[in-house]
């Protein structure tokens, strides 16, 4: 859990990240990292997880009846008792971090899509009403399409709707859903 915990938060670590992934990432422009990122990502703690079930194994088999004992092992018995123990430890410990972070993620994103917490990446307050305007039904009647292009619902022509300025209409309750969206991200698909 350590290595993991170096790979990903530390300048050496993004050093590491750089050099075999050949990846950095732009706080400025947050995209989703490459595939090679994501497999990185996996594959260490694999790899920590698979190198501990390893220790694990050899020092069993150390202490197996049927292998004939050295004397470094009699006299090292703590020393075996010790990497029994942190290879245990440590696999309980990246099973239970793996679980957490994984249980954390979903429980933070359905607070924040509720409103609870605020992210740092959302849209600057009023960006949905600056890239929008109040159209009449007689003008949405005009346009070429009456859906709505998110999910393809025909717009209620009845009433005044919301519309991004290529004459695309929304409907109140489709701008209260952008508006939550925006809350989120600043790469919002309806500005």
């Amino acid at each position: 859990m350590m290595i993991l915990n170096f790979a990903k938060s530390t300048a050496c670590g993004h050093r590491v990240m750089r050099t075999l992934c050949a990846w950095e990432p732009d706080p400025d422009f947050p995209h989703r990292a490459p595939l090679r990122v994501k497999l990185f990502n996996l594959l260490l703690p694999l790899f920590m997880f698979t190198w501990n079930a390893i220790g694990i194994h050899w020092a069993r088999l150390s202490t197996a009846p049927q292998v004939p004992r050295l004397v470094c092992q009699e006299e090292s018995q703590g020393v075996i008792d010790a990497i029994l123990a942190f290879a245990t430890v440590n696999i309980a410990l990246t099973v239970f971090m793996f679980l957490n972070i994984v249980g954390l993620a979903y429980f933070f994103r359905m607070l924040l899509r509720m409103g609870v917490v605020q992210s740092s990446k959302a849209a600057p307050e009023g960006s949905l009403e600056a890239s929008t305007e109040k159209v009449t039904a007689e003008t949405a009647k005009l346009g070429d399409s009456p859906q709505c292009p998110i999910c393809l619902e025909d717009a209620p022509l009845q009433q005044s709707v919301y519309c991004r300025r290529v004459e695309v209409r929304l409907t109140y309750s489709r701008k209260s859903r952008g508006l939550g969206y925006c809350q989120q991200t600043k790469t919002c698909g309806m500005l």
